[in-house]
């Protein structure tokens, strides 16, 4: 396979990592394959793993970016008291910077397993598994950054599962009673 110029697969695992969030549920829903597809490509022509790994989190980085703006609908967080509007800014910012990069470096974790994967042509499935895993190891890891007093470990965050996507097409939404999102 010919390999892509890492700054272009930076770019495109960019774009795929965002449009992925912007279309998770909508009507667009099948371009999430054809990002996820850009990323496979860019993984898998990455020539190191130290690449794959950072294209991987770069991806899960921008796609939970946009999933998780919503964030920003809590100012003025008033309920953690009196701020001004650019500390609470910056602390939405902040808590929004790391949330991404938390759920996203198990992208990144997943993008290594599937650079080791010898070639094949079962490797693509293979790889489907592995990236739909490290999204339930993404939340798990965001639940660890984010534990504190009276919270749990688990991995119930869910937000920017790319199987929610597909539960918008009929076929893939009855595959979802086999494994879930």
């Amino acid at each position: 396979m010919n390999r892509l110029s890492f700054h272009l697969q930076l770019g495109l695992v960019s774009i795929a990592g965002s449009l992925t969030g912007l279309v998770l549920n909508g009507a667009w829903w099948w371009l999430v394959l054809v990002s996820i597809g850009a990323l496979y490509v860019s993984i898998v022509s990455a020539r190191t793993y130290r690449q794959a790994f950072w294209l991987g989190t770069l991806f899960g980085t921008t796609k939970l970016l946009v999933v998780l703006i919503w964030g920003f609908n809590t100012f003025p967080i008033s309920w953690l008291g009196d701020f001004p509007a650019a500390a609470a800014i910056s602390l939405i910012i902040t808590y929004w910077l790391i949330a991404a990069m938390s759920i996203g470096m198990a992208t990144g974790l997943a993008a290594l397993f599937i650079k080791r994967l010898p070639s094949g042509w079962w490797v693509p499935a293979v790889a489907a598994i592995i990236l739909t895993v490290s999204e339930s190891f993404g939340a798990l890891l965001y639940s660890i950054v984010f534990s504190g007093p009276g919270s749990y470990l688990q991995a119930y965050f869910s937000f920017g599962y790319a199987g929610y996507a597909l539960a918008m097409d009929n076929y893939f939404i009855a595959l979802a009673q086999l494994g879930g999102v």
